[in-house]
């Protein structure tokens, strides 16, 4: 979770679960880790402080998509230069 809430957009290749630089996305290796389900993780995550912010799978996705194709030109464009 700790690199997927301290990224934020600009800096480099997104990591996994990373979504805008204030909130994350569960994984299936953060699940795993603990053993845990998408219900269970919730319930865990909020008893850690975290709060649920469902967002529709579109807007998610295509701001996903955003975000890794500005990180990858800005990659060529340093290599470039």
């Amino acid at each position: 979770i700790r690199p997927a809430t301290n990224w934020k957009p600009g800096l480099g290749q997104r990591p996994d679960g990373a979504y805008d630089g204030q909130s994350f996305m569960v994984t299936p290796p953060m699940m795993s880790i603990l053993g845990a389900t998408a219900d269970d993780m919730e319930e865990i995550l909020k008893g850690l402080g975290y709060r649920a912010e469902p967002k529709p799978a579109v807007e998610v996705k295509a701001r996903l998509e955003a975000q890794d194709s500005a990180a990858r030109e800005a990659a060529a464009a340093k290599q470039t230069a």
